[in-house]
C-alpha cells in the first residue's frame, strides 16, 4: 500500500474516533445515570493461555461466582434498570458448572444475556442446552485463520476442535429454531493482521457475523505486538467503562475495567453495599472526574491504558481487500499481457 494513500486512511479514522469522542465527552458526567450493562466474571480460570491475555499471569485467587452473588447482582441490576447482561470478564464461563443456572437467572429478571468463549468445551448436550436457554449470543474467540497461526495464539487450543464446535453450534441452532446469534471473532494484532480476508472467508458460511477488534495493552500489562494499522492515543481521554457498564467479579467485589485481572480497580463489593450505591460512591466519582481532567497518574491500569485509542479493524480488512484487488488486477494483466506477447511473437 502506498504511504500517501495509508496516511490519508490513518488521517480518516482518526478525525472520526476524535468526532466520536468529543460526542461523548459532552455527554460525561461524574455523577453518572445507571448503564445499561452489567458484566459478571462468572470464573476467572481458563483453559488457555493466549499470547495476548493476561490471565496466564493472573495473580489473584482462581475461583467460581456463588449462584448468590449471580442472583442478588442481577436482581439489583434489573431494579436499576440494566438491559444487558455479559456473562464473562477475565475467564472461560463454560468451566462454570451453573452456567445455565445463571443463565435462567438473568432471564427470569427479565434481562438479555450474551456469551463470549473460546467454545473449546461445547459438547452437544450443552449446544443444545445454550440454543434453548434464551441466550441472545455466543461469541467464538478465535484470531487464527489457519491452525498455525491459532495454535500459536491460543496456546494449548486445538483449531481442529474449535471449527468442529463452530460448526455444531450453527447445527444446533439452525435445528431448534433458536435465535441466538453466532459470532465469531478476531483480537487482531501483528500476528494475525495479514489474513482478516481469510478469517471472514473461513467462518462466515458458519456465522452469523464476523467481529474484528484491535488488540490493546491491557493497561500496559502486556507485551505482545499490536498491529501496525493500530492507531496510537493523540490526547488522553476519559475511558467510557467508568460509565457505560458495571462489571462484577466472581467474589463479588465490583471493579471498574473488564481487563482488570488483578482486581486493581475495585470500588465496591456488592456482599456489603447495594450496586445502585456503589455505582456512584466516592471512589468511582474521583476516577471520573479525573478521566474528564486528563488526570490518570496514580489510577491502576488507566494511566499506561491505550483503550481509548482503539480504532476500527474493519478499515484495515476495507484497506486489504482493496490491496489484494489491486493485485490480483495487475497479475491479470501481467499474464494477459505476457500472452498476447507470446502470441504475437508467432
Amino acid at each position: 500500500m502506498k504511504e500517501g494513500r495509508r496516511e490519508r486512511e490513518e488521517t480518516r479514522i482518526a478525525e472520526r474516533l476524535s468526532f466520536r469522542w468529543r460526542a461523548l465527552d459532552e455527554s460525561l458526567l461524574i455523577e453518572a445515570v445507571p448503564p445499561k450493562l452489567l458484566m459478571l466474571e462468572l470464573t476467572n480460570a481458563c483453559n488457555l493461555k493466549c499470547v495476548m491475555c493476561r490471565n496466564p499471569a493472573m495473580v489473584r485467587r482462581k475461583g467460581m461466582m456463588a449462584p448468590e452473588i449471580i442472583e442478588k447482582t442481577v436482581s439489583q441490576a434489573a431494579e436499576m434498570g440494566i438491559e444487558d447482561v455479559a456473562l464473562f470478564t477475565t475467564g472461560e464461563s463454560l468451566l462454570h458448572k451453573g452456567l445455565l443456572d445463571a443463565i435462567r437467572t438473568v432471564r427470569n429478571a427479565g434481562l438479555s444475556c450474551y456469551l463470549t468463549s473460546n467454545g473449546l468445551l461445547l459438547n452437544p448436550p450443552l449446544a443444545e442446552a445454550l440454543c434453548l436457554s434464551g441466550l441472545a449470543s455466543f461469541k467464538f474467540s478465535i484470531d487464527g485463520a489457519t491452525r498455525e497461526e491459532y495454535e500459536a495464539i491460543r496456546v494449548n487450543g486445538s483449531f481442529e476442535k474449535l471449527i468442529e464446535n463452530v460448526r455444531l453450534l450453527r447445527t444446533v441452532r439452525d435445528r431448534t429454531g433458536s435465535k441466538m446469534r453466532i459470532i465469531c471473532a478476531a483480537v487482531v494484532m501483528r500476528r494475525n493482521e495479514a489474513h482478516l480476508a481469510d478469517f471472514r472467508d473461513l467462518f462466515e458460511p458458519m456465522c452469523d457475523e464476523i467481529l474484528f477488534s484491535f488488540l490493546g495493552n491491557l493497561g500496559g500489562r502486556i507485551e505482545e505486538e499490536k498491529s501496525s494499522f493500530f492507531q496510537k492515543k493523540a490526547a488522553i481521554r476519559p475511558c467510557r467503562l467508568l460509565w457505560d457498564r458495571i462489571v462484577v467479579n466472581y467474589d463479588g467485589t465490583v471493579t471498574a475495567c473488564c481487563i482488570d485481572f488483578d482486581a486493581e480497580l475495585v470500588y465496591g463489593d456488592i456482599r456489603k453495599d447495594p450496586l445502585v450505591r456503589i455505582w456512584n460512591n466516592a471512589v468511582i466519582r474521583e476516577w471520573r472526574r479525573r478521566h474528564l481532567a486528563g488526570n490518570l497518574q496514580g489510577i491502576p491500569l488507566c494511566d499506561g491504558c491505550d483503550h481509548p485509542a482503539l480504532a476500527d479493524p474493519e478499515e484495515l480488512l476495507r484497506l486489504q481487500e482493496a490491496s489484494r484487488k489491486g493485485r490480483e488486477e495487475t497479475e491479470r494483466k501481467e499474464i494477459t499481457g505476457g500472452a498476447a506477447g507470446i502470441t504475437e511473437g508467432k
